[in-house]
This record gives C-alpha cells, structure tokens and sequence, in this order.
C-alpha cells in the first residue's frame, strides 16, 4: 500500500476515431468510487484513457478491464484505507483525428467566488511553469 495525495481531473469535449495501421483508437471515461470510511460526501474519480482497438466492442472491453485492474487500496497520509473500486465505463469515443490542439476534455464551472476560483488556476499554472522548468535543467 502507498500514500495518497490529493488531485483533481477536470473534464470531457467530443473527439472521434483515429486509423494507425493496428487499430482505432478511442477515449474512454472509466469511473472509480472512492471509499474513505468516512461520513461525509461520497467521492468519485473519473478518469480518461486512450484505449487501441479493433472495434467498439473491443475498445469497451478493454477500458473495464483497464478499471477492474486499476482497483485498489491505498494508505491515506492519515493512516487510514482508501480504497479505489471501479464503477464503470461512463463514455466511450472514437477518435476520428490526431493533431495538435485537439480538444479532447473539457469542463464548465459554475463558481460563486470567481476571483478565488481564477487566483487558483493561476497558482496551478505558476506552479506548473516551475516543475516545468525544473525538468528542463
């Protein structure tokens, strides 16, 4: 069992099918429910994979496969068991083009606090710009 941290997935946009020679490739969402043991909210993870396949039936298959195998229980910093159980494949979509600046996910936000929300978004990329630069030296 490993520690956990705390992270967040944004959102989903329309994509299509994409010929390799191999396969299609297509997106799927796979949803995990996260158990804490504790009473407050339920928690949900959802996840987006590309996924190689021959047919939509196939590429089904393997993203559930990709969720059943993904499951498991994680120690939390706090000392206690999450546990990561797989729910389902919620959407499944064929890619039908590869190029640069693809929407492939997006989310809307509807937030009271907009200044706070913007502040931190802005701390995220500042903090990204410096992960970004630290790899690079």
């Amino acid at each position: 069992m490993i520690p956990i941290d705390n992270s967040t997935i944004t959102s989903q946009a329309p994509v299509q099918k994409i010929l390799d020679g191999k396969g299609r490739w297509f997106i799927a969402k796979i949803i995990f429910n996260i158990i804490t043991g504790r009473d407050n909210k339920s928690q949900f993870e959802e996840q987006i994979r590309l996924v190689e396949a021959e047919s939509t039936e196939e590429a089904f298959l393997k993203a559930r496969a990709i969720g059943i195998g993904e499951e498991e229980i994680l120690v939390h910093h706090e000392g206690r068991n999450v546990e990561w159980k797989f729910v389902d494949v919620a959407d499944l979509i064929p890619l039908q083009s590869f190029r640069s600046g693809l929407e492939i996910y997006s989310q809307i936000h509807e937030i009271e606090e907009s200044q706070q929300y913007i502040h931190s978004i802005h701390q995220r990329g500042m903090n990204l710009r410096i992960h970004v630069q630290q790899a690079v030296a």
